[in-house]
């Protein structure tokens, strides 16, 4: 069953592309690409990395995107229908930075230090982030030790986040004033800080075809905290979806 299943994986800022393989394990006869955004220096790089992922995949893809990697999903699906078959996004939302319309974004000002901050003190601005992607509950059971280990194999520079972050201090998917007809799947972490549980179900009322998860006790990793119920929640959409 699982030969049939074409997958591309869209990664969250700032991180490798290795986050995906506890999942990535319980689908081995599926073919699967990551995609990794550091390095990308320019916001227009990141779609086009995207892009290139996706036109080089078998198709339809089911395409997942997590965090930065959820608003790029929003974006190809929105480009490219056909070549879709269903869009998974963990921890996303439509509009990364709030305004007097959406209530649920970051302030543009924090991405604006975190920008300026990454020239002098790139490893505090990754320290301050990472704080904020697990909930108390993970924390307390080592969540945290664990990702610093795996942060110790990415050595990125500023201008390998630069781009990706200016990319999330400009997305507004809202604005573009689309309608997506792709069946779309949504899961957030109940105690996600970083793109919260009302960002997902704000989106989620704003695409027709959409169904939205909140996850108890997660954090902004739901599918690396609580691989098994990611992969439970997946598996029933995507075979929901083949049928």
């Amino acid at each position: 069953m699982h030969r049939d299943w074409h997958f591309v994986w869209l990664t969250g800022w700032s991180a490798h592309p290795r986050v995906w393989d506890p999942v990535l394990r319980r689908f081995p006869d599926a073919t699967h690409q990551r995609v990794d955004f550091n390095g990308c220096h320019h916001p227009k790089s990141v779609q086009s990395r995207a892009k290139k992922a996706l036109l080089s995949s078998p198709k339809p893809v089911h395409l997942v995107g997590w965090s930065l990697g959820a608003m790029v999903a929003l974006e190809l699906a929105s480009q490219f229908p056909k070549w879709i078959r269903a869009l998974y996004l963990i921890g996303g939302t439509g509009q990364f930075v709030r305004d007097t319309t959406y209530p649920h974004g970051w302030d543009a000002r924090i991405l604006k230090r975190m920008e300026r901050r990454l020239q002098t003190h790139p490893d505090e601005v990754l320290a301050d982030f990472d704080r904020q992607l697990f909930s108390p509950a993970e924390q307390a059971t080592g969540w945290s030790d664990q990702w610093r280990q795996l942060r110790s194999v990415t050595h990125l520079s500023p201008a390998d986040l630069s781009g990706s972050l200016r990319y999330l201090r400009n997305f507004n998917w809202f604005a573009q004033g689309i309608t997506l007809e792709t069946d779309t799947y949504l899961l957030t972490g109940e105690a996600d800080v970083i793109c919260p549980p009302q960002a997902g179900e704000w989106l989620a009322k704003r695409i027709p075809k959409a169904d939205w998860t909140p996850l108890p006790q997660a954090g902004h990793l739901p599918f690396w905290t609580q691989t098994d119920s990611f992969c439970s929640w997946l598996i029933q959409r995507v075979m929901n979806d083949d049928q």
